[in-house]
């Protein structure tokens, strides 16, 4: 009887210790809107930063809505998927990473997410007025590193003859054409600028075809800026880092580019703002609006540029490890051809040392029989 007592006693403490115990449940859904159809680089370490920044406290989604490319009719799809699919009152805030992800919360936010705070990134600061008719938001105003990028052109190789634009007719491309123009201006005195298919005489603008030919004309001494390339001269849409990918195999010159979207894919590197640190920064806004603050009350500001270079492709242009400008990221390192993939240099020390060992052993046992003959004689 008393084991019986003491059992249930034991079990009462229990249930109390659980009823008492804090639920480590997720606080709530962060929903991503990008504006892209599909992962790559960049959303991958966007969605590594923000996740690092919430940690286990929250559920993290995405959503890839589409491009620019993508009409009217695209987007109210995407906008009928989420409305159905959408639990009430689930989702506690929204990222919207591009401007058309941007566009997409202001139409339909009093449909899908109402009150719900928005934190904006991947795109520069929105107009004051569309702003104010997001209502509850704020964001990561994110700046293109053109300027920046040019210069590391001419400090990394500064007998660069020629830099060579790609691009496409998009209204995008027309402003970082304008200000890739203005960024060269120091350096016109030794070097062209040049954006195939968009000069006099050569207008047409370009299709995957001609960028090929045009990749594999580019001489050792150019380097090639690569702005963007999403719709061709036809009006079609083009997957970049197809593009991109085409480039780096037929150029006889450095890539370089204005976000880590592409890193891996054989460019050299180039200065932006890296997604990682994008997603840490919106991370950090999620648990300060959801803590009470207001968010169209907050100063947006611009993380800092990072200089971000392939040390693999830097070494394929005779550019060492000793070439990274101070303050640089450099990722994928050159393996060292002395070291065995798999082995340790611990080893290495191991093998010598028994080497050494085995000779003197031998060596001593040389003498040894050499004198024992000596004293035969």
């Amino acid at each position: 009887m008393q084991l019986k007592s003491v059992q249930f006693l034991f079990l009462l403490i229990v249930l109390f210790v659980i009823l008492l115990t804090p639920s480590q449940g997720e606080a709530g859904e962060v929903m991503v809107l990008h504006s892209t159809d599909r992962s790559d680089g960049r959303t991958a370490s966007l969605m590594q930063g923000i996740r690092d920044a919430l940690g286990s406290d929250f559920s993290v989604s995405e959503v890839f809505l589409g491009t620019a490319t993508d009409d009217e009719d695209h987007y109210d799809d995407q906008f009928q998927k989420l409305f159905s699919s959408q639990p009430d009152d689930s989702v506690v805030a929204v990222v919207t990473d591009g401007s058309e992800a941007f566009s997409f919360m202001r139409k339909f936010r009093e449909d899908l997410y109402v009150g719900t705070p928005v934190i904006y990134c991947g795109q520069a600061r929105p107009n004051p007025e569309f702003l104010r008719q997001c209502g509850n938001c704020t964001g990561v105003p994110l700046h293109d590193g053109v300027a920046a990028t040019v210069d590391l052109i001419f400090s990394l190789v500064p007998t660069t003859e020629t830099v060579v634009g790609i691009l496409d007719a998009t209204p995008g491309s027309r402003e970082l054409r304008s200000q890739v123009e203005q960024a060269m201006e120091p350096y016109f005195s030794h070097a062209q600028l040049i954006f195939p298919g968009y000069e006099p005489g050569d207008d047409d603008g370009l299709d995957m075809a001609q960028l090929a030919r045009v990749a594999a004309s580019v001489p050792p001494s150019a380097a090639v800026l690569f702005l963007d390339f999403s719709v061709d001269n036809s009006g079609e849409p083009v997957l970049p880092a197809d593009a991109v990918r085409e480039v780096t195999r037929l150029s006889d010159a450095p890539v370089y580019v204005l976000n880590d979207q592409w890193l891996g894919a054989g460019v050299l590197g180039g200065v932006f703002v890296t997604g990682q640190t994008q997603g840490l920064r919106v991370g950090h806004l999620v648990q300060r609006v959801l803590s009470g603050e207001r968010a169209e009350e907050m100063l947006p500001e611009s993380p800092e540029l990072d200089v971000v270079l392939d040390q693999t492709v830097m070494a394929r242009f005779g550019l060492g490890r000793d070439a990274l400008p101070p303050g640089a990221k450099g990722i994928n390192p050159v393996p060292s051809p002395d070291i065995v993939e798999g082995v340790s240099p611990v080893w290495y020390g191991f093998a010598v040392a028994g080497l050494i060992l085995v000779l003197v052993v031998v060596w001593v046992r040389s003498r040894a029989t050499q004198k024992d003959r000596r004293s035969g004689d």
